[in-house]
């Protein structure tokens, strides 16, 4: 095989995943400067980037299918940088989760976003650093600590870090690192939406939730 189809077969499976991974994937617009990403990560729960909500009620989403839906507020964890939506959207498929923890320093990791008006978005890199635990600035704990060298766009966060195999294996977030790009790792995502959806199942109205530790 030449160099020539190697790179388009390479081209060409990365815009797959990028596909595949995308429809799952909405525009988040909570009164931010602009919208973020969010992944719908389980039936009805969007998981977004905690820093992007700057409101909790009229939340608007951006479905794959152009329409747009609200969404409630269900809780936020300013440590990890993660917040947790409600929605009711029965054709919004839930992303093919993954584990994180087979990631290995120079595997490729695709970041998939998606903007309320140019549709999905991706940007391609390495990851760059893999470790155990790791306390964020903000005081909340990542089960791994994985760093990205792919471009964050500014509706990056929220997005879905996909592995070579098409899985989603994290979250994306700008903020919880000065160097480069996190990928919050799928098992600190299902660890904290059980605190935050068991906290709002039990509280009303849904605010800030409880800080995870």
């Amino acid at each position: 095989m030449t160099v020539e189809n190697l790179s388009l077969n390479l081209s060409n499976e990365l815009a797959k995943l990028a596909q595949s991974a995308s429809a799952s994937v909405v525009a988040v617009d909570a009164g931010g400067r602009t919208p973020s990403s969010g992944v719908h990560w389980r039936a009805g729960v969007i998981v977004t980037a905690a820093h992007s909500i700057r409101r909790e009620e009229e939340i608007e989403i951006s479905l794959p299918d152009g329409k747009t839906t609200g969404a409630k507020f269900a809780g936020r964890d300013p440590g990890s940088d993660l917040a947790a939506l409600r929605i009711e959207a029965a054709n919004l498929p839930a992303a093919l989760i993954g584990p994180s923890d087979s990631l290995q320093v120079g595997h490729l990791a695709l970041v998939v976003g998606r903007s309320p008006n140019s549709g999905p978005n991706a940007s391609l890199g390495i990851v760059s650093a893999v470790s155990g635990p790791w306390r964020t600035w903000r005081g909340g704990r990542l089960d791994q600590y994985i760093r990205l060298d792919a471009m964050m766009f500014p509706n990056s966060s929220g997005g879905a870090v996909v592995d070579g195999g098409g899985n989603v294996v994290g979250i994306a977030s700008s903020a919880l690192s000065r160097v480069a790009g996190l990928a919050i790792p799928g098992s600190t995502v299902n660890r904290t939406l059980d605190v935050l959806l068991d906290w709002t199942s039990n509280h009303s109205p849904a605010r800030s939730g409880p800080n995870q530790a």
